[in-house]
This record gives structure tokens, sequence and C-alpha cells, in this order.
């Protein structure tokens, strides 16, 4: 009697995510977004990890200056941590399915 062997899971493209990794990338880009545009620290600064914004009330003055510089360099670090959890989730997961295929 001859056993029947499994066949591998075909392997992926490099660029396909899982739709659970996507619905964590979801969540973690809408808390960057919530990070640097909501307001904190007294109400007049947005910004995380830099400040982008400042409220400004003065005579001259009156309303929102941006800072070019820590707007690219948030977006830079945003993208970095997305990467990172994309990375992570991905790796556990196929790590997991391996595991499974092999079970």
């Amino acid at each position: 009697m001859t056993r029947a062997r499994r066949e591998p899971p075909p392997s992926r493209a490099p660029l396909q995510l899982h739709l659970s990794t996507c619905v964590v990338l979801m969540f973690a880009g809408g808390a960057g977004l919530w990070f640097n545009l909501s307001p904190f620290f007294l109400d007049t600064v947005r910004g995380w990890p830099m400040p982008i914004a400042r409220e400004l009330h003065g005579e001259l003055v009156n309303g929102i200056v941006w800072d070019s510089g820590a707007i690219v360099f948030n977006a830079g670090f945003w993208l970095a941590i997305l990467f990172v959890v994309a990375f992570t989730f991905e790796a556990l997961l196929r790590r997991w399915e391996r595991r499974r295929a092999a079970a």
C-alpha cells in the first residue's frame, strides 16, 4: 500500500501578504496617523516622534506652522515601523504554515 505524500504549499510571491497581516498593518497605520495628527502637549503641538506642527496664537501669527523636515522624518519612521510589523507577522505566519503542513 502506498502512502500519499503531501505536496508542499505553492511558494508565494515576494510581495504577497496574508489578509491578517494587512489588517494589523491597517491598525498600525491608523495609530501612526493618530499620533501625528492629533494635538497633544497642551493642544499646541502635533506629531510624534518629532513635532510636525505648532499652533501659534499671537499678534502677528495666528494658525498652524508646519515643519516639512519633521513630516519627512515621521513618514520614514512610520514606514519603517510598518515594514517591521509586516515582516514580523509574515515570518510568524509562514512559520506557522510550515509547521501545520509538516504535521
